[in-house]
């Protein structure tokens, strides 16, 4: 189905090579275990990313040892209507959020912070942590705020 005929829902970090890329599929896995791929859609940005940069290697092992493929992933940097677009945005960080916030003035009521620690740099244990950190909360997080079937 086309993009465009789904809601949008935006994972944000800093670079988008490690975290958001992760939460992003993370998220469209479970829209899809749930059914609902055809009404959403998720996908990834970072407040300081360099466009077209590859996922880092070990966010891509981690993801790999979860059955989610990120080895075509290239980073964006979030634009405006990326923020103006989407139905919700998920942010790592509350500086995420006050920047998004600031820039596009109804876009702090569409914002939640995840609180997850910045991986990069570390290890594989790091990234194993940071995925299932991530993963544990969008399970969480959909228990108490289930997306809608329309």
């Amino acid at each position: 189905m086309e993009n465009e005929m789904r809601k949008q829902l935006l994972v944000v970090c800093t670079g988008n090579t490690c975290r958001s890329p992760m939460a992003a599929a993370i998220l469209n896995h479970i829209l899809q275990e749930q059914g609902l791929d055809g009404q959403y859609f998720a996908h990834s940005a970072g407040v300081a990313a360099f466009d077209h940069q590859p996922a880092a290697e070990n966010a891509i092992a981690a993801a790999k040892e979860n059955g989610l493929d990120l080895s075509g992933h290239q980073s964006k940097r979030i634009t405006l209507e990326d923020v103006a677009a989407a139905e919700h945005i998920f942010v790592m960080s509350e500086d995420q959020r006050r920047l998004l916030a600031s820039a596009v003035s109804d876009a702090a009521e569409k914002i939640t912070v995840m609180q997850v620690p910045d991986p990069f740099g570390g290890d594989m244990e790091v990234y194993r942590a940071c995925f299932a950190q991530i993963k544990d909360w969008f399970s969480r997080y959909f228990e108490e705020h289930p997306l809608c079937r329309s």
